[in-house]
């Protein structure tokens, strides 16, 4: 694990983890710790959740380690989670149309807690270097803590 923070306009909170689910908790940790610090905790909760499943999603399909970036630009914060697994750069699509109540299938979800929660979202790819799923929420204007 390597976390490193990069002193710009807003600082940019870097994490690098295995492609281990036991990651999970700590890119979530990570994540929420990043918010505080950028005077955004307001939504941390949300964002704790869309990096779980951000990151499951890259542990399951990629299975490559994992670099978190959080950084705040005006009233957003966007959190990027990039992979070394070039094989897929389109922006996936959630399974179907909705959830339906009482599903309990295992999985399969995560696209639409991303879609409902997030403000946006969407997929870049990194030239010859895999991609980057990334999330942006709106958080109310403040300045970030010292």
């Amino acid at each position: 694990m390597d976390i490193r923070t990069t002193a710009q306009p807003s600082p940019v909170f870097r994490l690098t983890i295995g492609p281990s689910f036991d990651m999970v908790s700590v890119a979530r940790h990570f994540v929420c710790d990043a918010f505080v610090v950028l005077g955004a905790d307001a939504r941390g909760d949300e964002a704790a959740l869309l990096t779980s499943e951000t990151v499951s999603n890259a542990i399951r399909h990629a299975q490559t380690p994992i670099t978190l970036a959080v950084m705040r630009t005006g009233d957003r914060v966007r959190v990027a989670v990039h992979d070394h697994d070039s094989s897929s750069v389109l922006r996936p699509s959630p399974r179907s149309a909705e959830i339906r109540p009482g599903d309990v299938t295992p999985g399969g979800h995560g696209l639409h807690i991303i879609d409902a929660l997030a403000d946006d979202w969407g997929v870049e790819a990194v030239d010859g270097d895999g991609k980057v799923v990334w999330f942006a929420i709106t958080v109310p204007s403040a300045e970030p803590a010292a």
